[in-house]
């Protein structure tokens, strides 16, 4: 009878319309002009979707929970799965049950279906997947923020996640000395997903790369001495600096080699792996270097 209930609910919402139900998230006038809206999934911004919030969950698209690592796909008797690493719940519009990891649990809001899209309670959900997240409406201003899954990110991700590592930009650079491996991440604090990872060479033991958290703030074309080149050139603190193996000027390699402790201190990449790094990322990213 419960179940019934909610598809009838559900149903009336349909036939009302998408209106109706817009309206149900501002009694008090909060979908005026004056209303502003702060939707984040995974860090990025969202702003511009299409929700229904209520005082204990907000309906959201199922498909903005990629932006958060946990994919979502039609199922065949009408449903939707979502999923991410070994996690998966399964929800069906109209009705107040879903179905996760444990088994049947209640819903406090109904998922809906609208012009074909998908519309699930983005805090249930984030809770399923072990999503941070944070959701408050006054009617003036509705905030809606789902961290990225843990489940959904690689073993890297985790580990530089955990070490609270900030940046000035989008990017972050960090370098493991141990695993001679440079590692390129977007997004922002506890939030970083890794976009690039290259093999590199480091400071020879006479003349070690430094470690610590420093800031990427010059770029230049090249380094030039009497038979070889290096560049482009991102230096980080005094004349260290991220930059190209040694290069003829015919352009072969004079030292080609990755992998290895060899240089005078800076880090060593191929020369298509430094050109992506300094065609990308922006001066004041963090270079977080690591033993």
């Amino acid at each position: 009878m419960k179940k019934i209930l909610a598809m009838l609910t559900a149903l009336a919402l349909l036939l009302a319309g998408p209106g109706a139900l817009a309206e149900e998230t501002a009694p008090d006038g909060g979908s005026g002009p004056d209303r502003t809206v702060e939707i984040r999934f995974g860090g990025l911004a969202m702003d511009w979707l299409v929700t229904y919030s209520y005082p204990t969950d907000i309906l959201v698209p199922a498909s903005a929970f990629a932006a958060a690592g946990v994919s979502a796909s039609a199922t065949w008797d009408g449903g939707v799965m979502l999923s991410a690493g070994d996690r998966s719940m399964l929800l069906y519009p109209g009705m107040d049950t879903a179905y996760g990891p444990e088994g049947p649990m209640a819903l406090s809001l109904v998922p809906l279906l609208l012009n074909g899209e998908y519309y699930v309670p983005a805090c249930a959900v984030a809770a399923v997947f072990d999503c941070g997240y944070y959701y408050s409406d006054n009617g003036l201003k509705l905030e809606l923020r789902v961290d990225r899954s843990p489940l959904s990110m690689t073993p890297e991700e985790k580990r530089i996640n955990a070490l609270n590592v900030s940046s000035d930009t989008g990017y972050l650079i960090w370098i493991s000395k141990s695993e001679f491996t440079v590692r390129v991440f977007t997004g922002s604090e506890n939030r970083w997903k890794l976009e690039k990872s290259f093999p590199c060479a480091i400071g020879a033991p006479g003349s070690p790369t430094i470690e610590g958290t420093f800031k990427y703030y010059q770029k230049q074309s090249r380094w030039s001495y009497a038979n070889y080149y290096c560049g482009p050139v991102m230096r980080f603190y005094r004349g260290f600096a991220i930059h190209s193996v040694l290069m003829r000027y015919n352009g072969t390699y004079y030292d080609g080699r990755v992998g290895v402790k060899i240089s005078h201190g800076c880090v060593r990449l191929r020369p298509a792996d430094i050109q992506w790094m300094a065609d990308t990322i922006p001066l004041y990213t963090t270079v977080y270097v690591t033993a």
